[in-house]
């Protein structure tokens, strides 16, 4: 049996108004198995055991064919809804929250036994998004949510001495079936990462570039992110001094590409798909370094783009390296764009090492080979320039956090990336020889050094809600990458303080409440030399869920018209986040992150009604 509460909860603190129409729609998409039609079936009748304030699910869809991601998905509510144990859905909203302040933008979902808690409005609207089995970020929606606590967590009736990352699994292979039924792809069941905002933000030029954050482009450089760079620590190392600079103009790029089409095609065409192109195959060969037959056969048949002067493009790539490039022989975006590249370049050796060089061997080979040249020759002299250039890849900065022991365990996975044993004899000894200075360098670093600073904050009590705006301001010469959205509130009744958290280094969390897997925070990012503002608005009423011993919950109001003033601690770092196998819990990880910005009580000021 499945009851949805029809009427708001009403108890000693006050009513709560539950998103219980929502509930209804999201559960039909369930009842239809995913598919456009909604069965006939499908309803709900009042409760008899209380009639004024519940009812409960109908749904009889008659044979099903189990074989299907659709059948299993309509037999498992059957299942559900015929099932003498009673299951409660409660539909959660923006203006819900965990009983220690943590938002739902947070945690999407949980499940206290027979009851599910979810969230209905899938970030406020923004959308979530998942890791799907190619290793790509894919959207989801509120009805998929549901199914993965309904479907998963509650139907499988999951013992406490599961492991979080064992539930999670169990609840996404559930999951896959409506995913699969609803036409999306199936997630990982061993990723747990999710966030809000879909798709995220990875790879933004080629996005940009390519039109579409789902361009057969960005999926293989994200594969080639997650699949091979960072499967070590060392790999893991070297992404993020790569990140780090590539963070520095990326943004601009892409802010020129969107007002200028044709600087949008040059990037496409010069940059994005010969990159993807060559790392590929930089990735087959570090997988059969001996195979230069099928390295060269591979590059051969790569189509040849004939409006490309190769021997052109070798020449810019050279000079683009020191800066100096020819002005003259550019116009409009493009030219903003490489003049951009040429201020970064000089400084930035991990993107020159990670982007360009790959993209002169590939101009090289170009130039080089016909697409009947001789395969062995080819690939031959593709593997020797490879070897080359891996074995160059600059280590300053890379090697900071690692210590020597560390280095020399984890050196033998750097074969995904680097194919000869030579090679990585040469990269270990340098990375060796690297290391005292390096630990210097990380002794001396303070991530609390970052030139970011509030530099205005307005808060207003208006029409129903509180609404905060701070202005962040990046005095420094790198990009400041800031978390955008709550991720805890707390309102001290006494003192009148509201504060928001947008930052997991926090009080300790509530321990009564299951541990469930976190989303990513969304960033925002703050170019040098400027500012960026962040806006939010919370309703004066909102809901604390309140979870005890036993799967026990109840409900409480925050009244966030009794703030006086508002306290913002904010994560802040001139990298993007990305979460690293092996480096702990995602809530650990974002703990580690950047460092805090801190602002002092702000006033909240009452704005008079109009009228």
């Amino acid at each position: 049996m499945i009851r949805i509460r029809k009427t708001p909860v009403v108890n000693s603190k006050g009513m709560f108004t539950l998103h219980s129409d929502d509930v209804r729609t999201q559960l039909g998409v369930i009842a239809a198995g995913g598919e456009n039609n909604l069965p006939d079936s499908y309803g709900d009748h009042d409760d008899p055991a209380d009639p004024a304030n519940y009812s409960v699910v109908d749904f009889n869809p008659g044979p099903v064919d189990t074989s299907t991601a659709s059948g299993r998905v309509k037999d498992r509510l059957h299942t559900l809804v015929t099932q003498s144990r009673g299951y409660e859905i409660i539909g959660m909203g923006f203006d819900f929250v965990f009983s220690d302040g943590t938002t739902v933008q947070a945690e999407a979902g949980l499940t206290l036994g027979t009851t599910v808690f979810y969230d209905t409005s899938n970030c406020n609207g923004d959308g979530r998004w998942i890791v799907d089995v190619d290793d790509d970020h894919s959207c989801t929606v509120s009805s998929v949510i549901l199914y993965h606590e309904l479907g998963g967590h509650a139907f499988l009736d999951q013992p406490p001495t599961l492991s979080n990352a064992e539930a999670e699994a169990q609840a996404i292979h559930e999951e896959n079936d409506l995913r699969i039924a609803m036409g999306l792809k199936p997630r990982d069941e061993g990723k747990l990462d999710s966030g809000c905002g879909c798709p995220d933000d990875c790879c933004i030029v080629a996005s940009v570039a390519t039109e579409s954050p789902f361009s057969a482009e960005v999926s293989e450089l994200r594969r080639l992110r997650d699949g091979t760079l960072r499967r070590s620590r060392v790999g893991e190392a070297i992404f993020d001094c790569i990140h780090r600079e590539y963070y520095s103009f990326s943004p601009k790029v892409c802010r020129i590409m969107v007002r200028d089409l044709h600087a949008r095609i040059n990037v496409e065409g010069w940059l994005v798909c010969p990159l993807v192109q060559i790392l590929k195959l930089v990735r087959d060969y570090t997988r059969s370094p001996g195979d230069v037959r099928a390295i060269g056969e591979s590059f051969l048949a790569i189509p040849v783009h004939k409006e490309i002067d190769w021997g052109e493009a070798e020449g810019f790539l050279a000079t683009l390296c020191s800066g100096d490039v020819d002005r003259a022989a550019l116009s409009g975006g493009t030219r903003e764009i490489c003049l951009l590249l040429a201020e970064w370049m000089p400084r930035s050796p991990h993107v020159r090492w990670a982007i360009v060089e790959p993209l002169r061997i590939y101009a090289a080979a170009r130039l080089r080979f016909s697409a009947a040249g001789d395969p062995v020759e080819t690939g031959t002299w593709l593997a020797q320039a490879f070897e080359s250039w891996l074995a160059e890849m600059p280590l300053d900065g890379v090697v900071q956090d690692l210590m020597p022991s560390e280095i020399s365990a984890d050196l033998p996975k750097l074969e995904q990336i680097v194919g000869s044993a030579g090679a990585r004899e040469r990269i270990r000894e340098r990375i060796l020889r690297t290391q005292p200075a390096a630990q210097a360098r990380r002794e001396a670093m303070q991530k609390s050094d970052l030139p970011v600073s509030a530099k205005k904050i307005q808060c207003a009590h208006q029409e129903g809600s509180v609404r905060v705006s701070v202005t962040l301001e990046n005095t420094g010469e790198r990009p400041v990458h800031a978390v955008s959205d709550l991720r805890r509130i707390a309102l001290d009744t006494a003192s009148g303080v509201l504060t928001l958290w947008l930052t997991e280094r926090q009080p300790p969390r509530d321990d009564t409440r299951p541990e469930r897997h976190i989303t990513h925070p969304t960033t925002r990012v703050i170019d040098p030399g400027t500012n960026g503002t962040l806006d939010f608005e919370l309703p004066h009423r909102m809901t604390r869920i309140v979870t005890g011993p036993g799967n026990h919950f109840d409900f409480e109001p925050i009244d966030l018209s009794q703030a006086r003033s508002v306290v913002l601690k904010i994560s802040v770092d001139d990298k993007p986040f990305y979460p690293k196998p092996r480096h702990g819990s995602l809530r650990e990880q974002l703990a580690k992150w950047g460092g805090d910005l801190e602002t002092k009580p702000t006033p909240i000021q009452r704005v008079a009604k109009k009228g």
